[in-house]
């Protein structure tokens, strides 16, 4: 039997019941980590590196609706990570991270299977993976001023010298550049409309 629109009250009931220890607990250690000297220019943010599956990374995004002001943070970070993920998971993250409602929605349409024997557990795993960090800037290099031209011949002997022209590549760096415009346009749409922007006729 699957989620219908109106059972989005439910969902989120459910969500939040299921999470409140995990997120207490992540809470906490958020705390503890913004107790520590904080320098004007100190970095904060979420350590993402080791979360790859596509399916964790919308599960955080969820997860980030019910961190209150920190899921703000966590949000932030995920819409600036630079993914290399299919155009569909892009789609799916701007929807989760445009508002809770959308959220909502969009898990909404999965069946009770899905949601209570896939996405809840992961829901409630994450959490205690997440780890926040506060990065201090790195110290600045001295400059080291010297006299004279520094070059030590690096330049590339002419048995290895490379094209500098390649029409294969200019082709491939074209369609990347398409795909990338297209996928600029559907996220921005999405960030205005929400989950009716993918159906807007400029992308049918």
């Amino acid at each position: 039997m699957p989620l219908y629109l109106s059972d989005t009250r439910v969902l989120d009931e459910s969500l939040q019941e299921s999470l409140v220890d995990s997120v207490r607990e992540l809470k906490t250690r958020i705390e503890r980590t913004l107790l520590r000297p904080v320098t004007p220019n100190t970095e904060t943010c979420f350590a993402l590196k080791k979360f790859r599956k596509e399916r964790e990374l919308l599960g955080l995004a969820i997860v980030s609706w019910y961190l209150d002001d920190v899921g703000i943070l966590l949000r932030e970070d995920l819409r600036t990570k630079s993914f290399s993920h299919s155009l569909e998971f892009q789609e799916n993250l701007a929807v989760i991270c445009h508002s809770k409602e959308e959220m909502l929605l969009w898990l909404s349409t999965y069946s009770f299977r899905i949601f209570y024997g896939t996405w809840l557990p992961l829901l409630r795993s994450l959490p205690a993976r997440l780890v926040f960090l506060s990065l201090q800037p790195r110290r600045a290099k001295r400059l080291v001023r010297r006299r004279g031209y520094q070059d030590k011949g690096s330049c590339r002997p002419q048995s290895r010298w490379l094209p500098t022209f390649d029409w294969t590549f200019t082709e491939l760096h074209l369609q990347l550049e398409i795909r990338k415009d297209l996928r600029d346009k559907t996220l921005s749409s999405i960030e205005k409309f929400g989950i009716l922007g993918v159906r807007l006729p400029q992308f049918e």
